[in-house]
């Protein structure tokens, strides 16, 4: 505001020595008889000389005023606004929150649980080691022993995790999820089994089941990928 009030001085001093520049020249070339007679308060008001010189006075000290004030480099103060206050919008809607038994949640809990009981029943071997015909005691009673620890998982897994696996397996199918051969495994054997893992997450048959959580959102909503 400082820098504007200056400027303005200075148009306001240019503006009086401007006008009395040209009553005196007017005065000079002789038309100050035409001024007289036309217009005789004009006539008056420019004939008052000590008023000119008065006005040429000041005129001069209002432009050694704000040429100093130039040449001292002084500037207009800083003016600084307060940013807007930004009105806090409360969501009106809730948003929904997952289930406990979402599809999502059953699948990985599922994958644990199988994880976590093959972890504590290991299979003693796979049905090619047994001894087709047992001939020796041994023989025969490694046979028996392994026939029945493979019948035992296997009720095991038929009555407490078969028609899970199968029944989740489904849902993803339903909902236009490709669930590959994971649901002819869990018909033809022990779904999970240690035997049937494999070091890589394509051949593995839980890692492949759980991987089916990412196909779904908190809402059971397939999710694109």
């Amino acid at each position: 505001m400082e820098l504007v009030s200056t400027l303005l001085l200075i148009l306001s001093a240019a503006a009086v020595v401007v006008y009395v520049v040209i009553t005196e020249a007017t005065d000079w070339i002789g038309r100050a008889e035409i001024i007289e007679t036309r217009w005789p308060k004009l006539w008056r008001l420019m004939n008052n000389r000590p008023t000119r010189l008065i006005l040429i006075v000041l005129a001069l000290v209002m432009i050694g005023d704000a040429t100093r004030d130039l040449k001292t480099g002084r500037e207009s103060p800083e003016i600084s606004f307060a940013p807007p206050k930004v009105a806090l919008v409360e969501p009106t809607v809730a948003l929904p929150q997952e289930s406990p038994d979402s599809l999502r949640r059953r699948t990985i809990k599922l994958a644990d649980d199988l994880q976590k009981y093959w972890a504590t029943h290991p299979i003693p071997g796979f049905k090619e080691s047994t001894p087709q015909n047992p001939v020796t005691p041994d023989e025969i009673a490694k046979k028996k022993q392994i026939e029945d620890y493979w019948a035992k998982l296997q009720v095991t897994y038929d009555t407490k995790y078969k028609d899970r696996v199968l029944g989740v397996i489904r849902e993803y199918q339903g909902k236009g999820v490709s669930t590959g051969w994971l649901e002819r495994a869990a018909e033809n054997h022990m779904f999970g089994a240690s035997p049937f893992n494999a070091p890589v997450c394509f051949q593995d048959e839980l890692c492949q089941f759980r991987e089916l959580a990412f196909h779904v959102d908190a809402q059971d909503h397939r999710v694109e990928f």
